[in-house]
């Protein structure tokens, strides 16, 4: 590319930052406090240690990686009868076969406007 082509990518992403730098912190804490939460959870329910596996392990921003043991249909469907029994969606879509090996399906998760008001 060229400062043509790229430049409305540059404007976009520095008004991004603009808008949203004083926040960072706190959608920070909400998603290093739910990765934790998840951890303890499948610790508490007796899953295995590598059914649920983020990368990174400590989020470093508000997005990380979600790496879940399973096939797309079981995962699928345990995440349908989630959205029926609480009205919580984690996931839209799977990405697909997940660097963890082919037995890993994985998605994005971030904290973004419409969820950063959970509590750290």
């Amino acid at each position: 590319g060229n400062v043509f082509t790229l430049m409305p990518y540059a404007v976009s992403a520095k008004r991004g930052f603009d808008l949203h730098k004083t926040t960072f912190h706190q959608r920070w804490l909400v998603m290093t406090s739910f990765v934790e939460a998840l951890k303890q959870a499948a610790t508490d329910t007796d899953q295995p240690v590598d059914r649920l596996v983020f990368t990174p392990e400590v989020p470093h921003a508000s997005m990380v990686h979600v790496h879940v043991k399973g096939t797309k249909e079981e995962l699928e469907a345990a995440r349908d009868e989630t959205v029926d029994n609480t009205g919580y969606k984690v996931f839209r879509a799977l990405r697909g076969e997940s660097t963890q090996g082919s037995e890993y399906e994985y998605f994005e998760w971030s904290i973004g406007e419409g969820n950063e008001g959970y509590p750290a």
